[in-house]
């Protein structure tokens, strides 16, 4: 089975802002490596959502533009496609955001390096998050062939 070019393209995205917010939370979580683990969880996917929401949305909407401007897709067709699209990202992000949190403070616990546990939980975090958000878009069939 062939995906659609808005699956690719959405999954570019996703990446690019994973591996964006990967090097900048993990100086981030270096940085406050003197904090309580529970604080340097919880900055760190602070920072991790910044940097992520901020290059993921700008590509976003640089790709789509065209699609969702003037002219583009009809608003009854618009509000449905972006109530799909946001509801299978807000399920991702919360599987992300629970499976993150906790990770990064098991690992911080168990003695690894600040910079190590916040590189492994967000590689296992964003394994989750790809497979509950493209399994999502599926489900809704955001994307229709």
């Amino acid at each position: 089975m062939r995906f659609p070019s808005e699956y690719l393209r959405l999954n570019r995205n996703l990446l690019a802002g994973f591996a964006s917010s990967f090097t900048i939370s993990s100086l981030v979580a270096q940085s406050l490596s003197d904090q309580e683990h529970h604080a340097n969880a919880s900055y760190t996917l602070a920072a991790d959502y910044a940097v992520f929401f901020g290059v993921f949305g700008g590509l976003t909407y640089f790709c789509n533009r065209r699609k969702y401007g003037r002219g583009g897709m009809e608003r009854g067709r618009l509000r449905q496609h972006l109530a799909r699209f946001i509801g299978s990202l807000g399920v991702g992000e919360v599987a992300y955001s629970i499976s993150r949190w906790a990770l990064h403070y098991y690992f911080l616990e168990a003695g690894y390096d600040p910079y190590a546990a916040s590189l492994t939980a967000h590689a296992a975090s964003s394994a989750i998050y790809f497979t509950v958000v493209n399994l999502s878009m599926r489900a809704t069939r955001a994307y229709r062939q």
